[in-house]
């Protein structure tokens, strides 16, 4: 096992450094529209939901939404994009409940199966199942995320699926070409940039980054596999360290390292936790200190 430094963020920034509601008005909440008028967004319409790295509101203000986003679509069934916009609100309110995303979705996507919008949340309610599942990303994730890009070319957010996808996967080269295309786009604001290399520099030769949401997650990685700032840190995302996928593929080995634990400590540790899989991860966490 390598020993290293291991440095924690304390404040695992899921939602935005200092995020208010106006950090997201530089940011559009939703794709151009798709091919049908079931997929535009209109002035009539309660207000759009943005992706909590863009913007964080209250769980009251969520709830809200929800409610009115539920009364609009009893009025208006057939608009597909609300039925995204009702998901968002009730999954940030903390409401959702079961396998309710999965038929509030698959119900938009029979609606008008080319919206960028609901194909981008299909694909993050496949990938959250294919990850709870144990089983690695599938190619309908790729498919429905690729499928959002051509129809919505400017909309960075379905990078973000292809970019889970790629660091479960430990493909390297996928995740350099998602964080470019993110970038590119304006996904991640210069703040979280500026905040993901002080993370970076500010950390011991050959350290262990212990990282928890994206705004944490993706600035540091982008400046890093991007710009080339601190290769000999390695990144380990702990939402992600319950997969047992992606704790392999990043702590075995990397580009630029050779990994803290060896392939077969990694399989004692998920055999270990076969019982109870969600506590897979401070069990890493322990035998990394």
């Amino acid at each position: 096992m390598r020993l290293a430094p291991i440095a924690f963020v304390v404040w695992a920034i899921s939602t935005g450094l200092g995020a208010v509601e106006a950090a997201a008005e530089t940011k559009p909440a939703s794709p151009a529209r798709g091919s049908a008028r079931t997929c535009e967004y209109t002035p009539d319409m309660p207000p759009r939901v943005a992706p909590l790295r863009d913007q964080a509101l209250t769980r009251e203000r969520y709830s809200n939404l929800a409610k009115a986003w539920r009364q609009y679509l009893d009025a208006h069934p057939e608009a597909a994009i609300g039925y995204a916009y009702l998901w968002r609100a009730r999954r940030y309110a903390q409401e959702a409940v079961g396998d309710e995303g999965m038929q509030i979705i698959q119900k938009a996507y029979t609606i008008d199966p080319e919206c960028p919008l609901i194909l981008m949340e299909l694909a993050y309610l496949q990938f959250g199942e294919s990850l709870a599942s144990g089983k690695p990303p599938m190619n309908e994730v790729r498919r429905l995320s690729e499928r959002a890009i051509e129809l919505a070319p400017e909309w960075y957010e379905p990078h973000v699926n292809l970019l889970g996808q790629a660091m479960v996967l430990g493909d390297d080269t996928q995740v350099r070409q998602q964080l470019e295309a993110i970038l590119h786009k304006g996904g991640i604001e210069s703040p979280l940039l500026d905040y993901g290399y002080n993370l970076l520099v500010s950390t011991e030769p050959d350290a262990i980054l212990l990282t928890n949401g994206d705004n944490d997650t993706f600035p540091a990685l982008a400046v890093q596999r991007v710009h080339g700032v601190r290769p000999d840190v390695l990144i380990v995302n702990l939402s992600l360290l319950n997969v047992a996928a992606y704790a392999r593929s990043t702590l075995v080995a990397t580009l630029s390292h050779p990994g803290p634990l060896t392939a077969a400590e990694i399989d004692a540790l998920v055999h270990a936790d076969a019982q109870s899989p969600k506590t897979l991860q401070p069990l890493i966490v322990a035998d990394l200190a």
